[in-house]
């Protein structure tokens, strides 16, 4: 399913939580339409109000587990994040990532660029923004500046797919010095831009080990 249509999921979704806001079972629909836009703060929210609108919900057991799984999430995050960090500003910062993944489609890179890296100065512990941040660098011709990103990252998990197919292209580009072709291919599951040549989750996981 490609971006826009998760997009368009959540808005229809989200118009109808807002119109049946004791509907337990819509609730819990929404959250899942939240959770795969990479809206997990909200989905927290909205698990939880189904929840309690609808505590036979909890008797499917991947409901439970699910709802374990986003508390702990949630938790962890804002603990890495800093002590001043709250549960406001990671919706801010999601919501940020995704508005700038919708500048990167309209082609509107260096207002990408500036949103990203707001992101990453709220808090910075997610992979996503900076592989999606090095993707703006690369397209805008700052080819060493999106290899220090694409490093950033694997110095963060150095097994990173994303990054470790990107890494050889921008080093082939700090080379010749040319842009390469872009694909741009969004992975909703991860919330990143996968591809930038077709040719060629989010935590640390704190490694600092970074391949050649």
């Amino acid at each position: 399913m490609e971006m826009e249509k998760y997009d368009e999921a959540y808005d229809v979704l989200s118009q109808a939580a807002k119109l049946a806001p004791d509907d337990g079972f819509l609730l819990y629909i929404y959250s899942q339409s939240c959770k795969y836009t990479h809206r997990l703060a909200k989905a927290s929210v909205a698990i939880e109000e189904a929840v309690t609108l609808e505590p036979a919900l909890l008797k499917n057991r991947n409901t439970k587990k699910e709802l374990n799984s986003i508390r702990k999430t949630i938790q962890n995050v804002i603990k890495l994040s800093g002590k001043d960090f709250t549960f406001e500003q990671l919706i801010e910062q999601e919501e940020l990532e995704i508005t700038g993944l919708r500048l990167v489609k309209e082609h509107k890179l260096e207002e990408a660029e500036a949103l990203f890296r707001q992101v990453i100065a709220m808090g910075d512990i997610m992979i996503a923004p900076h592989n999606n941040l090095a993707h703006c660098l690369l397209r805008r011709g700052k080819f060493k500046e999106a290899e220090q990103e694409l490093l950033i990252v694997l110095k963060m998990d150095r097994r990173n797919p994303v990054a470790r197919n990107n890494l050889p292209v921008v080093r082939e580009a700090i080379k010749t010095g040319k842009i390469p072709e872009f694909s741009g291919v969004y992975n909703p599951h991860i919330g990143q831009i996968t591809d930038i040549q077709p040719t060629h989750s989010n935590l640390p996981t704190g490694s600092d080990l970074v391949p050649d």
